[in-house]
């Protein structure tokens, strides 16, 4: 009878421990979206050819499972894991052994929806009870260092591993074990190594090269060159691309896009030559007081009031009217295919000043210089148009961070400040694009100076066609802030859905500066590539 009281006691016992240690809760420390660049390597698409968020999620636990809109495997290196997800989720399912099932909800922790192509890091913690974190004694580390560097897959035992810098880290149990290494353009290469206690493995990869190599040269200059929709230059570009059939396009704002096919095949070498671009006509019809005002059309002069000038190519272009006592006017007009656009008005007559010390600011009423402000109750005054609008939904210029004037493409190579370290240029007229443009005391806004606008209250909306916020301080004012998308190359992207203004702050990259983002359903923070064209909001003391 006592034997039998004891064995039920230890059943218990056994029932309850099992318990215990399959019931630990897992703790979030913390989620947030990071500054770190999306590299192509390791980006990945969905169904619908959109580029996944990624979450790095720190969790120094094997068997890790997710659960959610997440798009392929997530490969786990030891101390995290990667996990990619669709644009646009909102929460996330976290399986741990020996844990109850954790269901993460992005917006408790200030994010509505995940954005494409950008990284989050998500922080969690484990008990101790009933999880093995510990390093098994019978292993050791297998080192991969593989050549190319980027755009390379491993595998270890039919593994995903996480590549870094061309390096792979995998702490494996004593005996053998396989990898496999694959790149486009390059014969794949595999094979077994051992490990063993006396030291950690090292091996080297290096994948032979099988890449075809294609130069593309357009009768057109200043063409930018897309393959397979992907731009990789502009003028004569040449580069490699692995075996394959691609679609070699050039084009040109008020030009008609020139397509040719390509058929590559391994180490094979190739020029392709496109023909030159047709230019698309419209008329732009200038009709602005007093007669005889100097009109040029995207920094070059046309004529005078009033004129009609033909022969403007299709799309997007900047009408400046000046005239002596006058103030400037400058309007954004968009030109169709034989169709005109008109431009009317009449110069305000500027008053006469003395003159000022070069520092100086002419304000007058609701106006700083010339420009309107808004008062929302912050520590900065905001401008109620960007730098060249005419008008608050005006997207009106656009500008790579660091840089004063518009150009008509924006890349790497013409970038003034890429790759160059800088502070902070707020204030700088030799960077900021809104003290050397409008004058006085206007200048960028800081990131510190962005994030206090964040807290004021945001509305998605339409204003004069144009999507945007309409963003309230408390004290009742508001400003509007079109969804003026950003430029890239010769083209603008995400205009009317997306938004990204420049501020003033750099970043530890220097290839990449801090802006504010949003859509209608997001707001963010973070870095992108200075080279870029984004519209700038400038503010005042």
């Amino acid at each position: 009878m006592i034997m039998h009281k004891q064995s039920i006691l230890i059943v218990l016992l056994s029932i309850f421990l099992s318990i215990n240690a399959l019931g630990q809760e897992l703790t979030v420390l913390g989620f947030r979206p990071t500054s770190e660049i999306m590299h192509v390597p390791i980006q990945r698409a969905d169904a619908n050819n959109e580029i996944c968020a990624m979450i790095r999620v720190l969790l120094p636990v094997s068997g890790v499972t997710f659960e959610g809109q997440t798009v392929g495997d997530s490969p786990y290196n030891g101390s995290e894991y990667r996990v990619y997800m669709t644009r646009g989720t909102k929460m996330l399912k976290v399986n741990c052994p020996g844990h109850y099932p954790l269901m993460v909800d992005f917006r408790d922790y200030g994010i509505n929806a995940l954005e494409g192509k950008r990284i989050y890091e998500l922080k969690l913690k484990a008990q101790t009870a009933g999880v093995q974190q510990q390093a098994d004694p019978g292993a050791n580390y297998l080192i991969l260092n593989v050549q190319p560097a980027q755009g390379v897959s491993v595998k270890v035992d039919g593994t995903s591993q996480i590549v870094d810098g061309g390096t792979v880290s995998v702490y494996l149990k004593y005996g053998r074990h396989t990898y496999h290494v694959e790149s486009d353009g390059y014969a794949s290469e595999e094979g077994t190594v051992e490990i063993g206690p006396t030291s950690k493995t090292v091996k080297e990869v290096r994948l032979q090269s099988v890449m075809a190599t294609l130069t593309v040269s357009p009768e057109t200059p200043g063409c930018a060159i897309y393959v397979n929709d992907r731009l990789k230059g502009t003028g004569t570009w040449g580069g490699q691309l692995p075996a394959g059939l691609y679609r070699v396009e050039a084009r040109k704002d008020g030009h008609r896009p020139q397509t040719v096919t390509v058929e590559l095949s391994q180490r094979d070498s190739r020029t392709v030559t496109i023909p030159a671009l047709s230019p698309v006509y419209g008329i732009i019809n200038v009709n602005y007081r007093p007669v005889g005002a100097t009109v040029a059309i995207d920094g070059m002069e046309a004529g005078t009031t009033p004129d009609i000038f033909r022969n403007v190519t299709v799309g997007r272009h900047t009408v400046t009217v000046s005239k002596p006592g006058y103030q400037s006017r400058q309007e954004q007009v968009t030109v169709g295919e034989n169709q005109t656009a008109t431009v009317s008005g009449e110069l305000v007559a500027q008053a006469v000043q003395q003159q000022a010390a070069p520092v100086a600011v002419s304000t007058t009423g609701n106006t700083i210089n010339g420009h309107e402000y808004v008062d929302l109750g912050l520590s900065v005054k905001w401008a109620a148009c960007n730098v060249g609008a005419s008008s608050p939904e005006d997207y009106g210029n656009y500008y790579a961070w660091g840089e004063t004037a518009t150009k008509a493409e924006y890349t790497e190579s013409n970038s003034k400040t890429y790759g160059k370290t800088m502070g902070d240029i707020s204030g700088n007229p030799q960077y900021d694009a809104a003290r050397a443009n409008w004058g006085g005391t206007w200048r960028l806004p800081t990131k510190a100076e962005f994030n206090e606008l964040y807290k004021c209250k945001w509305k998605w909306t339409t204003q004069g066609g144009r999507n945007g916020y309409r963003i309230t301080g408390l004290n009742g004012n508001s400003i509007f802030l079109p969804a003026a998308g950003w430029r890239s190359g010769s083209s603008l992207y995400d205009a009317d859905t997306n938004g990204r203004y420049w501020n003033s702050t750099s970043m530890s990259d220097s290839r990449v500066a801090n802006n504010f983002s949003f859509g209608s359903s997001f707001l963010s923070t973070g870095g992108y590539f200075r080279l870029d064209g984004f519209p700038v909001r400038p503010v005042s003391e």
